[in-house]
């Protein structure tokens, strides 16, 4: 099941190559895909901006869906424009301020409960008991990760927020 089993250091270095595989392949795909309509408009190329939209969502949307996007993508732009623009401050400005400090006060206690070392280190910690496979008890630890996941997104789209 894996490389647990292999003595050399293949048994680490094969798992961390593979972290390497789906970048590989973002990073050739991406001379592939159009610039985004929005960041075109944002940089005056309103032509080559519509062509690519069109291109985008053609065989999906009518042409009047996709006209109606465009009227919609430009207009947004623009009304932007005019907007005031923020600083980095204004995140311990008003009511931002109490959600910045409930971000960094989770932050804060998740390192100082442990809980990162616990997961990066585990495997480690439980080799070191010598009673159990600490392949199967990572595995089985990841496995109630998901499970308490999505039980939990589960019960906040059937219960709601308080």
């Amino acid at each position: 099941m894996g490389t647990q089993t292999i003595e050399s250091n293949a048994s680490w270095q094969i798992p961390f190559g593979l972290y390497f595989v789906a970048p590989t392949i973002v990073a050739a795909s991406i001379w592939f895909v159009p610039e985004s309509p929005r960041w075109l408009i944002l940089n005056d190329n309103l032509e080559q901006a519509r062509k690519n939209l069109y291109s985008l969502r053609e065989g999906s949307f009518t042409e009047e869906e996709i006209e109606e996007e465009w009227q919609h993508m430009v207009q947004g732009i623009e009304a932007e424009k005019f907007l005031e623009k923020g600083t980095h401050l204004d995140i311990f400005r008003g009511i931002n301020r109490r959600r910045t400090l409930t971000i960094m006060g989770i932050n804060f206690f998740l390192q100082g409960t442990g809980q990162h070392m616990g997961t990066t280190y585990g495997a480690v910690f439980i080799k070191s008991l010598g009673t159990v496979n600490q392949f199967y008890m990572t595995v089985g630890k990841s496995l109630m990760n998901v499970c308490i996941s999505l039980s939990t997104q589960y019960l906040q789209d059937r219960i709601g927020r308080r």
